[in-house]
């Protein structure tokens, strides 16, 4: 029987993992969103200029799941999030591979799952 007076939501990670993974997992959705929103604008906005916004998001969404304790993505496998972490290294210390096409599918097919599930995590 679960106690009524544990916590969940935003108290439980905050409580198990620490206010640090907290603030990461909600700087993460703020990015999300932007990125969402840059997503929308891609075919209005010129090529180099969209490229740019979204190669700097993924370095933001990456950064921000850099400041989530390790046991909180270790424990979270199914929320991909080391992918992200990875994206974020590939685009920040390789941007001469970065094929843009996956990049944009990623953001487009993979970050709303991801964040999907962790708004779930975020609510309880």
């Amino acid at each position: 029987m679960t106690d009524s007076l544990s916590p969940t939501g935003a108290a439980a990670i905050s409580e198990s993992y620490g206010e640090g993974t907290l603030h990461a997992l909600e700087d993460f959705l703020d990015h999300a969103e932007a990125a969402t929103y840059v997503l929308s604008l891609k075919d209005s906005l010129d090529t180099v200029v969209s490229e740019a916004a979204i190669e700097g998001l993924a370095i933001r969404l990456g950064e921000s799941l850099t400041r989530a304790s390790k046991r909180f993505i270790d424990d979270h496998p199914e929320l991909n999030l080391t992918a992200i972490i990875a994206t974020r290294h590939v685009v920040a210390h390789g941007y001469d591979i970065v094929d843009h096409k996956l990049l944009w599918a990623a953001v487009e097919r993979k970050l709303p799952q991801a964040v999907a599930a962790v708004e779930q995590l975020l609510k309880g």
